[in-house]
């Protein structure tokens, strides 16, 4: 499967077996790819795995765009899991669990059974490769599944597919346009899962995680983190940086703190930011000074992660 060119997996990607209810088709895998589309723009999926953690609130968004009347999967594992079956990716055991995880499958176990020795998924290379370089591919692939799958959305919900994709395409015009650097040990991305998994032994632990935390999507890009601050009625955009220390990041939060106060019709004083970053720069603190209801915290990770706040 790793050897599959762009254009068959495309094809593929148009013909999934969808699962029924009732005999009305569930629009659960193309969201799904949809989603999954979504996060490989973004840039941080260098490695190319895709965890269920990581899809499900996207998945969920992108769920509620494309079929608002559809109800969630009893289940996020099922798409996740049957996406397999339509050779759409690969299922990627933890290590060690090959064996186990093949005769689970053979046996027909149930799919939470299956991810329980899944690490994540796996694209084939040139197809993940092409999403995440060229947004050209990406647009490709939204509209293919959107479009193909126009009458099941329509069924759960959908009244303008039209409107639908200008939605997903501003989404992943958010994105990142170039190919970011190569992974290093410790990436962006396992921060911020380790501060998901630990928000409770957290500075921030006060407030709650929303859209289970991680990767709400905006049309001026992905914010890695947002909560809501329910004592204060404050919410907060969490940007996390790896071996970065630009002050080009004060504008990105900014723009996100700008999208959150308008969709959620509030003040700006209550749509707050945190940079956190491993990096702190003189530029970075300096720009930093500029803004209110903003602030600059340093995470380190010798043995385990730990954060501080810096006063600007």
């Amino acid at each position: 499967m790793q050897g599959l060119r762009f254009e068959d997996w495309l094809q593929r990607a148009a013909h999934l077996r969808l699962s029924t209810i009732g005999g009305v088709s569930r629009p659960y895998k193309p969201a799904m790819l949809l989603a999954a589309t979504m996060l490989i723009r973004k840039g941080q999926f260098v490695d190319n795995l895709l965890t269920l953690g990581e899809l499900s609130p996207v998945f969920d968004q992108v769920l509620a765009l494309v079929a608002p009347g559809s109800p969630p999967p009893s289940e996020h594992a099922l798409p996740f899991r049957h996406l397999a079956t339509d050779a759409i990716w690969e299922l990627v055991p933890h290590e060690g669990e090959q064996t186990r995880l093949d005769a689970m499958r053979a046996l027909g176990a149930r799919a939470r059974d299956v991810l329980q020795h899944t690490l994540g998924v796996q694209l084939p290379a040139e197809v993940f490769k092409r999403i995440r370089e060229r947004a050209t591919d990406a647009e490709l692939v939204t509209r293919t599944v959107l479009r193909q799958y126009s009458p099941v959305f329509a069924t759960w919900g959908l009244i303008d597919v039209h409107v639908a994709e200008r939605t997903l395409l501003v989404w992943l015009g958010g994105a990142m346009q170039d190919p970011p650097p190569e992974p290093r040990t410790l990436t962006e991305r396992v921060v911020e899962e380790w501060i998901q998994q630990h928000w409770a032994e957290t500075p921030f632990a006060g407030m709650g995680l929303q859209l289970a935390g991680r990767q709400t999507l905006t049309p001026v890009n992905v914010i890695d983190l947002l909560a809501f601050d329910r004592a204060r009625v404050e919410w907060w955009v969490f940007e996390i940086k790896r071996n970065n220390s630009s002050d080009s990041v004060v504008g990105q939060l900014a723009r996100y703190r700008g999208w959150i106060a308008q969709a959620k019709q509030i003040p700006i004083v209550r749509a707050r930011g945190v940079i956190l970053t491993d990096v702190v720069s003189e530029k970075l603190q300096l720009a930093m000074r500029t803004q209110v209801g903003a602030e600059l915290w340093r995470y380190s990770a010798d043995q385990e992660i730990s954060i501080s706040r810096i006063d600007s």
